[in-house]
């Protein structure tokens, strides 16, 4: 806002300004191979040198309130630093996320050739994969994929859920009454949605963009089916068409509560579909 902070530094990153406004954080650097993380004004330690060192891109600044997260290697591993605090030694840590709310966080967390979720600074159980941690919109569930050899699941606030030959990311809707991901039942096929835990019609194939209604009551997905393509509202079907838009901008637009539109291809040529959801 047009005033300089005092502090000086050869070289500033990863400039972050929290969803609210009202704070800022950044990498410095005072001098070569040394890094500071700065938060409101104020300055970490050096990194760097004989020290440990600062993890690349690894600062995060919660959406509020001021907290934030970073990572950190040393001789025998690394650690996350949160708000300031230095956590267990892991092989490694990457990936932190703030809850929308800003009071919980989350990160990946490397042992033994295991990985874990760390969330609350609660250690979660070792996985052979796992997907990017995600809250829902108001913070009181954590969800991410999860796979241990062939088999893929969903782990919702340290539950595992039913395994899959593959899945998506889990997604939750505007209201975080709902979770939903997609699942394939082979490598092959088919694929279906898996909605707060309840399966769908099977499907040769669904675009992997999931589509709420502003609220949540409503959720639209592009479906394949034999050479046509279709879109599903709350399971009910569309008419098909050679192929629906997705790419280039092209979606499934909700105009409210009960209304949505898209651009579909039917023999050739392009045209605008409006519907209306029957309440």
């Amino acid at each position: 806002d047009g005033q300089e902070h005092p502090l000086r530094f050869k070289e500033l990153k990863n400039l972050q300004l929290s969803r609210d406004g009202k704070h800022l954080a950044y990498v410095g650097e005072p001098e070569s191979f040394r890094r500071v993380v700065v938060v409101d004004g104020n300055s970490s330690k050096p990194y760097g040198g004989l020290e440990p060192d600062y993890i690349k891109d690894s600062l995060k600044l919660g959406p509020v309130g001021g907290r934030y997260a970073y990572g950190i290697k040393m001789r025998g591993g690394a650690r996350a630093v949160i708000d300031g605090k230095e956590g267990k030694i892991y092989s490694g840590v990457a990936e932190f996320t703030f809850s929308p709310d800003g009071r919980w966080v989350a990160y990946w967390a490397a042992q033994g050739g295991k990985l874990h979720i760390v969330a609350n600074d609660r250690e979660g159980a070792a996985y052979d994969e796992l997907g990017l941690p995600t809250y829902s919109p108001d913070g009181g569930t954590l969800a991410y994929g999860a796979g241990i050899g062939a088999r893929k699941f969903v782990v919702i606030n340290g539950q595992p859920q039913k395994a899959y030959a593959s899945i998506g990311e889990p997604e939750f809707s505007p209201d975080s009454k709902r979770l939903v991901y997609l699942a394939d039942l082979s490598a092959d096929g088919p694929t279906l949605l898996v909605d707060s835990g309840k399966e769908g019609k099977h499907y040769e194939g669904i675009r992997e963009q999931l589509y709420f209604s502003s609220t949540g009551q409503h959720l639209a997905m592009v479906a394949f089916t034999g050479e046509h393509q279709m879109v599903v509202v709350d399971r009910v079907e569309g008419n098909p068409y050679d192929m629906v838009l997705t790419q280039g901008g092209g979606k499934v637009q909700f105009d409210g509560e009960d209304r949505f539109h898209y651009l579909a291809v039917k023999k050739g040529e392009l045209v605008l579909v409006e519907e209306t959801i029957e309440q």
